[in-house]
């Protein structure tokens, strides 16, 4: 029995007998700063890419700011992306991303008490995955309930 809020909601699951493991990311309180800082360093990681992709298009002339990521695209077939929201601007020579900036001066946001707008679970209530080894290998099930 899962107990949410005011109200409980019973779930039967039929797990497979090799091993179960059942998660309830709404209940992880006291570990969302550090949840935040991990998704967060990814991002960041991922931004800073970004900016080197997008710079010798910008240092050469051949793109503005505006159009980097797309002349990218055309060029090399994938087109960089920015992380959580934010966008790269171009700076004193410098690609900079608004929200990790540059590979030299990188920056990573705070935690905001209470932010649960990140990570692979947020849209997730409860999450079941059970295993067993058979003859022909690992059966594996991967039940999930949506928020």
């Amino acid at each position: 029995m899962v107990q949410q809020g005011l109200h409980r909601t019973r779930r039967e699951t039929t797990a497979l007998n090799g091993a179960c493991l059942g998660v309830t990311p709404g209940a992880c309180q006291a570990q969302l700063p550090s949840l935040f800082a991990a998704a967060a360093d990814r991002w960041r990681m991922a931004a800073i890419e970004g900016n080197g992709y997008l710079y010798p298009l910008l240092a050469s002339g051949y793109a503005r700011i505006d159009d980097a990521a797309e002349a990218h695209a055309r060029l090399f077939g994938f087109q960089p992306a920015h992380p959580a929201g934010g966008q790269w601007r171009w700076e004193t020579g410098e690609v900079v991303s608004s929200l990790y900036g540059s590979a030299g001066h990188q920056k990573q946001p705070a935690y905001q008490d209470g932010d649960r707008s990140f990570g692979v679970l947020k849209e997730i209530a409860h999450l079941d995955v059970s295993m067993q080894f058979e003859d022909t290998g690992l059966r594996t099930r991967v039940c999930w309930q949506p928020k």
